[in-house]
Formats: structure tokens, sequence, C-alpha cells
């Protein structure tokens, strides 16, 4: 969803991200991938304290990652366009 909303605009998409990383989250609270999916729909949707506990919340449960890096910068970097 939030390439779709990259390549197309569709402004919609970020929330259906949101929506559906959430929901592999209620079924498997720790999945990588969801988490780090929540954390950057919540930066697109410009919801920035949400975003930034979203970040951290990954960085939780990885810290190691290609992904942990760009975690990383973009909690240095605060606010997110």
């Amino acid at each position: 969803y939030l390439e779709r909303a990259r390549l197309t605009g569709d402004v919609s998409a970020p929330q259906r991200a949101l929506d559906a990383a959430d929901r592999a989250l209620s079924l498997e609270p720790d999945l990588v991938e969801a988490l780090f999916n929540r954390a950057l729909a919540l930066t697109v949707l410009e919801r920035h304290a949400e975003a930034r506990d979203a970040w951290e919340a990954f960085l939780a449960v990885d810290s190691t990652s290609g992904w942990a890096d760009e975690a990383r910068l973009r909690l240095m970097s605060g606010p997110a366009r």
C-alpha cells in the first residue's frame, strides 16, 4: 500500500497500510515487517508522535538489521515528510 501511494498518489493507501500492519500485529505482535510498516505508515500519515513510538517499538524487537539503521535515522531526523 505504501508503494502504491508513492507511485500513484493514492491518498487512502497509507491508512490501508496502517490498518494491514495493525491486523498483522494483532496476530503476531513482534512481527518485524509489520512493526516497520506500521511505523512507516504513521510517518507518511504525519502522525509524528505515534510514528516515533512505533519506530522505538520496532527497534525494541530489531536493533541490528538494515531496517533498524533506517529506523534510527528516522528517529534522529525528527518528523518526516
